[in-house]
């Protein structure tokens, strides 16, 4: 039903994009090309990185990452809410802090052996995890900005716009941590401790 789940996520956001590139050309708005087929292609990361690495994600995370993808990606672009929504960019990072918080969550599992006895090193590597991701996030933002002349980093409000993306990840971060530190000490699987014994199950 996982699979199931992710596969038909997937295909509902890819027909999305196609319909909207489509209605684009016929309208003539060709700009519309390059972020639609850029943004296909990062639907596939999770399944490149499964095939290079060899390794197996978890299906929740990858319908998390396709759903991510669309919301800031498509859906943040200059057309849709990033120019209308105005706190909408600081959503999608406090988002992005939680989503790259479970990402280390698995790293830690699958390659680090995570050990309950050591909760402040694991909340620790999963803070530096996002916020190490977060950075690359902002220069990826610059490079696209440089090369396809886009405003990604916002560029009339300069450097603040960087350095409040970064603390908004960082906030989601530490609440996230605090749940995390609370359950161990409660002995609890609501979140974090219950994704972290999902994958102990595969």
């Amino acid at each position: 039903m996982k699979k199931i789940k992710y596969g038909v996520t997937l295909i509902i956001f890819i027909t999305i994009l196609i319909m909207f590139l489509i209605k684009s050309i016929r309208l003539g708005n060709y700009e519309n090309f390059i972020p639609v087929i850029s943004t296909i292609f990062a639907f596939f990361i999770p399944i490149i990185v499964e095939k290079i690495f060899k390794i197996k994600l978890p299906d929740i995370l990858k319908t998390f990452f396709v759903i991510f993808i669309f919301v800031s990606k498509f859906m943040g672009g200059d057309n849709f809410y990033f120019s209308t929504m105005p706190l909408y960019d600081k959503i999608i990072h406090l988002i992005y802090g939680i989503f790259s918080y479970f990402i280390s969550i698995f790293i830690l599992v699958r390659f680090v052996r995570i050990k309950k006895t050591n909760i402040l090193f694991n909340i620790f590597f999963c803070i530096v995890f996002a916020l190490g991701t977060s950075v690359i996030w902002e220069f990826l933002e610059f490079a696209f900005d440089k090369v396809l002349y886009q405003n990604n980093q916002r560029l009339e409000t300069g450097i603040n716009d960087t350095m409040f993306d970064l603390m908004y990840t960082s906030m989601s971060c530490i609440i996230v941590s605090m749940f995390y530190y609370v359950e161990e000490k409660l002995n609890k699987s609501i979140i974090v401790n219950k994704f972290i014994n999902s994958l102990n199950k595969v």
